[in-house]
């Protein structure tokens, strides 16, 4: 991760502060609790005069309404993406992503197939 995006992310407060042991990092990501590789921050906005903000995985999961598969595949791909700017869930790695996005995938389509031949 470079210097800037780093600075970018501490300022909009998606890295914990600085000074939490690391036993309450842990605790945290093993509890189902708000943890930092879930949160993005958004400095330029797509939409004009949209004041930047920070962007969560599970916000974006309720307010689209995701299904239970849905929601896996997007937090696994969230979760892939954001390892290369440095925020990983500690002990996961890729292919464990990749394979929950497979999974998770073949559900979706089993329920719209199933949709379409009803």
């Amino acid at each position: 991760m470079d210097d800037h995006t780093r600075d970018t992310l501490r300022r909009f407060g998606a890295f914990r502060n600085p000074e939490e042991s690391e036993s309450s990092k842990e605790e945290g990501e093993n509890s189902g609790l708000s943890v930092d590789y879930y949160k993005i921050p958004i400095t330029n906005p797509t939409t004009k005069h949209v004041t930047p903000y920070i962007a969560e995985c599970n916000d974006i999961i309720e307010a689209l309404e995701m299904s239970y598969a849905e929601g896996n595949v997007f937090k696994a791909t969230w979760r892939k993406c954001a390892a290369r700017l440095g925020l990983q869930k500690k002990g996961n790695d890729g292919i464990r992503d990749a394979e929950k996005i497979v999974f998770f995938g073949d559900r979706i389509w089993e329920t719209e197939n199933a949709k379409q031949n009803n």
